[in-house]
C-alpha cells in the first residue's frame, strides 16, 4: 500500500485514489501466525488476501492478469512478491480463499525459538521489522511475547503523503491479525480474545499508537506431575503395609494368653 500511494506524485490524483478505495470498501487482509510447541519448535504463517473490490480495482493498473494465490504475480516495492523474497529457503505457499477474500498462506517450520527470532528478523527491510515480535522461553515452561516496534511498519504512508490526508481515514482498509498459540495456560496478555492457549490481537496499523502484544504461558512439567503421582502411591503403599504388620501382629497365635492367677488350678504334687 506504501508504494502504492507514492507513485502519486499529485496531491488531487492522490486523494481520488484514496478516497476510490474508501467508497468502494475495498479491504487487504493479513494474518499473522505463530504456533509455537512445547520444546519450542513450531510453525510461523504470513496469510495475505484481498477482497473482490480491491482486486478489481487493482486488475485495473495491472498489464497483466494477476494469479491472486501465487506472491509471484505481483510486483512493485513492498509487494507480497517482495515480502515473500525475504523468506528463507523452504518456505512453503499454499492458496487461501475465505468469505470472498482470495490470497495465499507463506508457511515456515522453526526447529527452536532462536531460529524463530532469526526468521523474524530476516523479514526485515531497510530498517523496518515487518515482525518485531519476540518469543522467549526460561527452559522451565515459561513462554513470553513481546513486541518491539510498529507491526507492518512497511504499511505507513510517506509522510509528505501524510499532508494531504489522515492516516487514519485507511485504517478500514486493512484487516490485520496476530494469532499466537503457547503451550500451557496463558497466565497473562493483552489480546482482544483467548482461548484455549490462542490468543488473537486485532491489529490497527495505521494508529499513531499501536497496541504492542505481549503473553506469557506457563507449562506444567508432566515430570514434576509423574514424580508426585509416585511419592502418593509409596506413602499409600508404605501406609498399607505398616497397616498389615501392626494388626498381624494383634492377632499372632504364639504369643502366650495371659493367664489368672485366681483362677488357675495347682496341679496335685506326687505322692
Amino acid at each position: 500500500m506504501r508504494a502504492k500511494l507514492a507513485s502519486f506524485t499529485h496531491p488531487r490524483l492522490l486523494l481520488i485514489a484514496v478516497f476510490a478505495m474508501l467508497l468502494s470498501g475495498c479491504t487487504m487482509r493479513t494474518f499473522i501466525d505463530i504456533d509455537v510447541e512445547s520444546d519450542g519448535s513450531g510453525l510461523f504463517q504470513v496469510t495475505m488476501a484481498f477482497d473482490e473490490e480491491l482486486r478489481s480495482l487493482l486488475e485495473q493498473d495491472s498489464e497483466q492478469p494477476i494469479d491472486w494465490n501465487d506472491p509471484t504475480s505481483f510486483s512493485g516495492e513492498d509487494s507480497p512478491a517482495e515480502i515473500v523474497h525475504d523468506f528463507p529457503e523452504g518456505t512453503t505457499i499454499d492458496p487461501y480463499s475465505a468469505d470472498g477474500f482470495e490470497g495465499f498462506i507463506a508457511s515456515i517450520e522453526f526447529d527452536s525459538l532462536e531460529e524463530l527470532d532469526q526468521l523474524l528478523a530476516e523479514t526485515s527491510g531497510e530498517g523496518e521489522e515487518a515482525f518485531p515480535f519476540h518469543v522467549t522461553s526460561d527452559g522451565q515452561g515459561r513462554f513470553e511475547l513481546t513486541t518491539d516496534g510498529d507491526v507492518l511498519a512497511s504499511a505507513q504512508p510517506f509522510e509528505e503523503d501524510t499532508e494531504f490526508f489522515d492516516p487514519s481515514m485507511l485504517s478500514s482498509l486493512f484487516d490485520v491479525k496476530l494469532r499466537v498459540s503457547f503451550p500451557g495456560e496463558v497466565v497473562s496478555t493483552n489480546a482482544d480474545q483467548a482461548e484455549d492457549g490462542v490468543m488473537v490481537w486485532n491489529l490497527d496499523v495505521l494508529a499513531e499508537d499501536q497496541v504492542e502484544p505481549a503473553a506469557v504461558s506457563e507449562v506444567t512439567s508432566s515430570l514434576n506431575l509423574g514424580l508426585l503421582a509416585l511419592i502418593a502411591l509409596l506413602v499409600i503403599a508404605a501406609g498399607g503395609a505398616a497397616f498389615l504388620l501392626v494388626r498381624r501382629g494383634s492377632d499372632d497365635p504364639s504369643e502366650p494368653a495371659d493367664v489368672d492367677a485366681s483362677v488357675a488350678e495347682e496341679a496335685p504334687n506326687p505322692v
